[in-house]
C-alpha cells in the first residue's frame, strides 16, 4: 500500500477521470433512447409555428400571427407564445413560465427569472426557417445526440469532481497533518480514490452522502490510509 500512495499519487487523477466517464456513458445510455423517442413529436410541435422569415434581425414574416401553446413537462405546464404583431413583450405581463417571441426578441420565462435575447444580438441569418431546416437540424441531433451528452456529461463531472476534491484536500490537510507528517499530493491522491468510490455508492444506493459526511469519510479514509502505512514500516 506504501509504494501505491506515495509513488504512483497521479493515480488519483486518473480515478476521477474514470469516475466522470462511467457517470457520462450512464447518462448517454440513459437519455439518448428518450431523445430519439420524442425528437419526432418536438419537431411536429416546432413545425406549426413555422414557416419564419427573419430579415434585419427580426421576423417579418409572418405578420401579426398569434400562436400560443401549452405542455405538459414533467407536470408542470410551459407556455410556448409566439406574436409578430409586437416589437417585445412587456415582462410583467409573463406571469407563466414558458417561451415568448415576439418580432424582435426571444424570452425565456421560469418562476427565478427571465432570459432575454434579441434576434438582431443572436444574429439571425436573413433566411427562411422552414420544416425542411426542421427535418435537419432534428437529423444532425439524433445521429450526434450521444456525442454531445458524453462530452458534455463528462467534462461538467470532471471539473465539478476535481474541484470538489481539491477543496475537500485544502480545508482537511492540515487536519490530517496532525496525525500523520505526509505531503499535500498523498492527502490528495487519497481524496481523490475516495471521493470517487464514495460518490459511486451515493448514485448506486439509497444513501445519499451530503457535504459533511464526505468531509468526515475522506478523514476516516485518510486516517485509516495512513495507519495502514505506519503499520508497515513499523
Amino acid at each position: 500500500m506504501k509504494e501505491l500512495v506515495t509513488k504512483n499519487k497521479w493515480l488519483g487523477f486518473i480515478a476521477i477521470i474514470v469516475y466522470a466517464a462511467i457517470i457520462a456513458g450512464y447518462m448517454a445510455h440513459t437519455i439518448v433512447p428518450f431523445v430519439k423517442q420524442n425528437m419526432p413529436v418536438v419537431s411536429e410541435e416546432i413545425k406549426s409555428f413555422l414557416p419564419v422569415t427573419f430579415e434585419n434581425g427580426k421576423i417579418v414574416a409572418p405578420q401579426n400571427v398569434v400562436i400560443s401553446k401549452s405542455y405538459d413537462v414533467g407536470g408542470d405546464k410551459i407556455q410556448v407564445v409566439m406574436n409578430t404583431g409586437i416589437d417585445e413583450f412587456e415582462t410583467s405581463d409573463l406571469k407563466d413560465s414558458g417561451l415568448y417571441i415576439s418580432r424582435k426578441y426571444f424570452y425565456a420565462v421560469s418562476e427565478r427569472k427571465t432570459e432575454i435575447q434579441s434576434f438582431e444580438k443572436l444574429q439571425m441569418p436573413d433566411k427562411v426557417v422552414d420544416s425542411e431546416i426542421v427535418d435537419l437540424a432534428a437529423t444532425e441531433i439524433e445521429k450526434n445526440v450521444s456525442k454531445y451528452i458524453f462530452a458534455g456529461t463528462f467534462l461538467a463531472f470532471l471539473i465539478f469532481s476535481a474541484f470538489a476534491v481539491l477543496l475537500y484536500t485544502l480545508f482537511m490537510h492540515w487536519i490530517i497533518r496532525i496525525w500523520f507528517k505526509i505531503d499535500f499530493a498523498q492527502t490528495l491522491f487519497v481524496n481523490s480514490v475516495a471521493y470517487v468510490v464514495l460518490s459511486l455508492l451515493s448514485l448506486l444506493t439509497p444513501f445519499n452522502i451530503g457535504i459533511i459526511v464526505m468531509f468526515v469519510a475522506l478523514i476516516a479514509a485518510n486516517v485509516g490510509v495512513n495507519s495502514a502505512i505506519k503499520e508497515e514500516n513499523a
